[in-house]
């Protein structure tokens, strides 16, 4: 008879990696992680204070700002729980000014880049004979 048994490891076991947790600070992540468990055991108040100390170290913790929603719902205060992103959402959007500004650059690096590209290349009306494709 044979007997299978898993080999004895010193390894840790492999985990999922959270993408959205990567540029995290260590600090938010704790106390996000300490709000899932205290939400998770129908403490809502103390995750809700853990949760927005979270989002008071890392402002753009999306999985937080999510998580405090649905704390706010759980108590049943659904205005509070649209009051992270209402904030975010009302941030003004760039001036008309900015928005010409921007175009700008782009034109100007899309110009130089097709100029650099044609070289000499062109007939005497200036139209694009040849092509050469910018190397990298």
């Amino acid at each position: 008879m044979v007997t299978l048994r898993t080999k004895a490891s010193n390894h840790a076991k492999a985990s999922v990696v959270n993408a959205s947790l990567a540029e995290v600070p260590q600090d938010a992540r704790a106390l996000y992680d300490k709000a899932l468990q205290l939400g998770k055991a129908g403490d809502t108040e103390k995750a809700i204070e853990n949760l927005k100390g979270a989002i008071s170290l890392y402002p753009k913790f999306p999985l937080a700002l999510n998580e405090l929603g649905v704390q706010y719902l759980t108590i049943g205060q659904a205005g509070k729980a649209v009051e992270p992103r209402l904030r975010e959402w009302a941030k003004p959007a760039p001036s008309w000014k900015q928005r010409f500004q921007w175009a700008a650059q782009i034109w100007a690096r899309r110009t130089s880049i097709w100029a650099a590209s044609i070289g000499k290349d062109t007939n005497t009306s200036g139209r694009l004979t040849s092509f050469k494709p910018i190397s990298a």
